[in-house]
């Protein structure tokens, strides 16, 4: 089959319009389809709930057998725990008899507590005796810590029943390792009517333990077997606010795990097996804090000073405005490396740079002194962290560039 499609692709190159500049084995398609995979309803957001993030973990490892890849200790999974605040079942609010849906009216903080019942709302200064929930109209306290403010109202006034926050422009979610005594709701702009004096509210929220694992595998290099260069990326996303609201994550980070997967399939045939080992690292609990890629500097599986470089890849959906490489001016020769590709293939209109960020998988790596960039692409498709970042939406239109960089740049480090 494989001198079949070699003699097709002679065929088809010899009509110039329908030739790309390069034939490779990259499976562009089977990319596209883990994305696809990957954000199913059955992974629940991959996320705490229902187990989504293990669910998820499954399927890499069986995309990682495959490509016939090794592991160490011949252990793919590498376990951790660590606690997290959930919402597995109701998620309902309503001002006046107006039910509101979650994810697109609001959003609960992170870690925001249970709470059911209905409650009166009134402004801060209000002489009720603080109870019911007070309201803060966002542009009111823009310039403030929201987080400060919610502490110090939690500490000041205990009879208080919830915070809410309204005007919000755009409702981001994220994860939290702690949980409130109080639910603290933001509200989306134009949904809240200040003549309404009621709410009603009914939020299940689940302080627990979370067992995950990372999944690593490897292909050996033929000529340096214990010098490694190591792709990275986290499949963990948000998961379930309530039982039917799920935030899938399909930029964030469907597309850096297919990447990595596809990039594993390539490697794994042999006309590509690479001269350095080339590890592949899917790490759980980024979104919570960074957790596993952590766990993993703090438990490694051969020696940090063996990794030769380090591409974290994450946020790999867009790139029509060009990439940024976070790092980039901690290491100006690789920097100078990846623009000298870029020109020479006419991949992207940009590659931007960035110093140090504690802002994905990377950053353990380079605090323990290993050489790591940090690359994402840029895009207009700004969802991230809500419930709009879905696979439908994906376009990957730099996908093929996207490999073309990364793979040119695995050899000429490797050279």
């Amino acid at each position: 089959m494989k001198i079949l499609r070699y003699i097709f692709s002679f065929l088809f190159c010899a009509v110039p319009a329908f030739c790309s500049s390069q034939v490779s084995d990259f499976d562009t398609l089977y990319v596209r389809s883990s994305v696809n995979e990957l954000c199913r309803n059955a992974y629940h957001g991959r996320g705490f709930v229902k187990d989504g993030d293990i669910k998820a973990s499954k399927y890499i490892l069986k995309q990682f057998k495959k490509s016939d890849l090794k592991f160490f200790n011949r252990m793919p999974y590498q376990d951790f725990s660590f606690n997290v605040n959930t919402f597995p079942a109701s998620m309902e609010l309503s001002f006046c008899e107006s039910k509101l849906k979650p994810g697109v009216d609001y959003i609960v903080h992170p870690a925001s507590a249970s709470l059911t019942g209905e409650f009166q709302i009134m402004e801060p200064n209000s002489t009720n005796n603080g109870d019911g929930f007070y309201v803060f109209k966002n542009e009111s306290v823009k310039d403030l810590d929201k987080r400060k403010l919610i502490d110090s109202l939690i500490v000041e006034n205990d009879k208080l029943d919830g915070i809410v926050f309204t005007g919000v422009e755009k409702l981001t979610w994220s994860v939290s390792l702690t949980q409130l005594k109080i639910p603290v709701i933001y509200l989306k702009s134009g949904v809240f009517d200040p003549k309404c004096k009621t709410l009603k509210i009914d939020i299940d929220a689940d302080f627990r333990p979370h067992l995950t694992r990372n999944v690593i595998g490897y292909i050996e290099g033929s000529l340096y077997p214990d010098s490694f260069i190591v792709l990275t990326g986290h499949y963990d996303h948000l998961g379930m606010m309530g039982a039917k609201t799920q935030f899938t994550g399909a930029n964030d980070n469907a597309s850096g795990i297919a990447m990595m997967l596809g990039l594993a399939k390539f490697y794994a045939l042999e006309e590509n097996r690479p001269e350095y080992s080339l590890a592949f690292m899917a790490f759980a609990g980024e979104e919570a804090g960074l957790i596993g890629s952590e766990f993993y500097v703090n438990n490694p599986l051969f020696p940090l000073p063996n990794i030769k470089f380090l591409i974290n890849m994450d946020l790999m959906g867009a790139g029509e405005e060009g990439i940024m490489v976070v790092n980039g001016t901690e290491y100006p020769g690789k920097m100078s490396l990846l623009r000298s590709i870029n020109k020479d293939k006419e991949l992207f209109v940009e590659i931007g740079e960035r110093g140090k960020a504690a802002n994905s998988d990377h950053y353990y790596f380079s605090e323990n002194d290993v050489p790591s960039f940090f690359i994402y692409t840029m895009g207009p498709r700004k969802s991230y962290h809500d419930v709009y970042d879905i696979p439908q939406t994906l376009e990957f239109p730099k996908m093929e560039s996207t490999f073309q960089l990364i793979s040119s740049f695995i050899k000429s480090i490797g050279d």
